[in-house]
């Protein structure tokens, strides 16, 4: 749970530094399964630079792109919750 709290916020801190435009980011979707399967990995493992790194290589999404998305939504607070509302219904399912 402690992690949860770390990763919103780590988002909403890091919202603060930059403005992206939506043609260089993950798709919603795609972004929300990423936090899934983030979220899944970290309750079996204890690294979380290579549970993002393993995560991001599946879905075949750089880094920079991945923090451009994470920077663009922490912007849109309103819809980074209702993502993280979401990530969190799927993992209680």
């Amino acid at each position: 749970m402690v992690k949860n709290w770390i990763l919103i916020i780590s988002i909403l801190f890091i919202g603060c530094l930059t403005n992206q435009s939506t043609e260089s980011l993950i798709p919603r979707s795609q972004f929300k399964e990423i936090l899934i399967d983030i979220h899944k990995m970290e309750l079996n493992q204890l690294d979380s630079i290579s549970i993002l790194d393993s995560v991001l290589a599946h879905h075949n999404i750089s880094y920079d792109l991945y923090k451009n998305t994470l920077l663009f939504y922490s912007e849109e607070s309103s819809t980074m919750l209702d993502i993280l509302y979401e990530v969190e219904d799927s993992l209680l399912d």
